[in-house]
């Protein structure tokens, strides 16, 4: 377990708690009864011999133990949807959400993870962090160049690394015969 991990489990647990606290209190609304009715209406039923308390009956227990139990599987399903919601909107890379005691390499890596789904090599110089990307793709780099200053507070530098393609100057592996039928020549 990361040391970050046992900070999440905390703050979902606490939330956990908080909810189901708060769902479990609520009672079920009488609507249109006046404060004071069912006092009313309890006198009236002891007045004519009807005994207003309930028992406890095992079946009224069970359902009590239902009810609460239903309430913290919705209070898990509603946070399970939150989490999914956030895993999906930042690409499953959540980790930078968490990274509060976290060095600045890890919260880089995070972030380019959460931002462009993979990690580019980099190196930090003075207030800059430098980022090495492949062809054509410090275009897209440089449109982060605002969020890297204001979650990192560093000024985002792209460097583009050109890759040369192979010489492809040697033969086709494959060659057509005069029907059209492909042939594979032989190597020497």
């Amino acid at each position: 377990m990361k040391p970050n991990s046992s900070k999440k489990f905390k703050i979902i647990f606490c939330w956990l708690i908080f909810l189901f606290l708060v769902f479990s209190s609520l009672k079920p609304v009488l609507s249109q009864v006046e404060p004071g009715t069912l006092d009313i209406l309890k006198n009236v039923a002891n007045r004519a011999g009807y005994e207003t308390e309930t028992p406890q009956d095992p079946v009224m227990i069970i359902i009590k133990v239902v009810n609460y139990l239903l309430t913290l599987v919705g209070v898990l399903f509603v946070l399970m949807i939150i989490y999914g919601g956030l895993m999906w909107m930042t690409g499953g890379a959540t980790d930078f959400l968490w990274l509060g005691g976290a060095s600045q390499e890890e919260k880089i890596k995070a972030l380019m993870i959460a931002f462009f789904q993979q990690e580019f090599p980099f190196r930090i110089q003075e207030n800059k962090l430098v980022i090495e990307t492949k062809n054509n793709f410090s275009k897209f780099v440089v449109l982060f160049k605002d969020k890297f200053k204001e979650i990192l507070n560093l000024e985002l530098e792209v460097e583009e690394k050109i890759e040369e393609v192979a010489n492809k100057s040697e033969k086709p592996l494959e060659t057509a015969d005069k029907n059209g039928k492909s042939t594979i020549p032989p190597t020497a």
